[in-house]
């Protein structure tokens, strides 16, 4: 019985996932109230995320309001969704009912809480945040770890955002790159330089985010040397080289690189040139 039961729910949330408009995602709800199972976190929790995708926030929330008890993946499921829907202040506020209620956070649910702070430009919170992170044992995720380091660089902390950094337990291409980039953010080319030399496997993102370092302080040739020995460029790379040149006024060479950009048939984006 328990495994036709479970059986069941797995069939409920896979076509809750593969719901294609709002009115079927809602027509669902509808059937999970008639079966006895709205209160099944499992399914509220994959509702939710479904009315995040179709950017139904209202239908989350008030599937949200209607469980007894919601388990920390609900809150995780909400807390993302009101950030997808661009409510940052509401995700706080669960976040804040979810420690009131007892329920203990998980690395999945800080990244969209920090986020939030980020987008209201809260300032003030990121020690209290860092300090919830370690006390809740999560000092070792590498993905948590790296929206700290962007959180910190957001507010301007650069040091603080090195001091993650440095203390990760293992670091990832992103974790790089979001590392030289809050260097390049900074203002601290030198520092980004040497993060960059230190990286083991040096990613397009973090060859991009060089080579716009090296066009805000006007080199030039720094940023072509890196440029044409990227192994792959996407329309990032292209546009940043782009925009070095315009930057020094060097608009011959802009307009033949975007001539070659689109012979490789790289897609021009529709971000505006500084001409």
């Amino acid at each position: 019985m328990q495994w036709n039961a479970d059986l069941a729910l797995t069939h409920a949330a896979h076509h809750l996932k593969r719901c294609s408009t709002p009115n079927q995602l809602q027509s669902w709800y509808a059937l999970l109230i008639k079966t006895n199972t709205a209160q099944d976190c499992f399914l509220i929790n994959q509702y939710i995320t479904a009315c995040s995708n179709h950017r139904i926030i209202d239908s989350a929330v008030f599937a949200f309001s209607q469980i007894r008890n919601p388990n920390v993946f609900v809150y995780n499921a909400l807390i993302g969704a009101f950030l997808t829907c661009f409510r940052p202040l509401q995700a706080l506020r669960h976040y804040t009912l979810m420690l009131r209620n007892a329920v203990p956070p998980t690395s999945y649910t800080f990244p969209p809480v920090i986020k939030s702070c980020k987008l209201l430009q809260f300032t003030g919170v990121d020690q209290c945040l860092h300090a919830q992170v370690l006390r809740n044992g999560l000092g070792s995720h590498l993905h948590l770890l790296t929206t700290l380091v962007d959180f910190y660089s957001s507010l301007g902390m650069s040091a603080e955002a090195r001091r993650v950094f440095d203390e990760m337990p293992e670091r990832d291409a992103l974790a790089w790159s979001t590392m030289i980039s809050t260097h390049v953010r900074a203002g601290d080319f030198d520092s980004a330089r040497r993060v960059f030399d230190e990286m083991p496997h040096k990613n397009t993102a973090a060859l991009n985010t060089m080579i716009h370092g090296y066009a805000e302080i006007g080199d030039v040739n720094s940023a072509e040397a890196l440029f044409y020995a990227m192994l792959e460029r996407d329309v990032i790379s292209w546009t940043t080289m782009i925009n070095c040149y315009c930057k020094r006024e060097m608009y011959l060479q802009a307009l033949e690189l975007f001539e070659e950009m689109k012979s490789t048939g790289t897609t021009p984006n529709n971000r505006r040139w500084r001409l």
